[in-house]
């Protein structure tokens, strides 16, 4: 939802020091899609969370994999 300008300076530093470190940076937690846009437009462009899908079984998750 909401988050501080406190937020974002958290968020900024830590995308740029591992992009400094040649790092890759991924964003867990992500849920909506104006975090995604966020994230993106900031340069974090690996993110993980409810927005792209629930956790679910192995047995369930190999199924829609080899249906795509």
């Amino acid at each position: 939802g909401q988050h501080s300008r406190r937020d974002e300076a958290i968020i900024t530093t830590i995308i740029a020091l591992g992009r400094k470190l040649r790092m890759q940076v991924l964003a867990e937690g992500v849920e909506t899609e104006r975090q995604e846009t966020y994230l993106l437009s900031h340069g974090c462009h690996l993110l993980q969370g409810y927005r792209y899908g629930r956790p679910m079984p192995v047995e369930q998750f190999e199924t829609q994999a080899r249906a795509q």
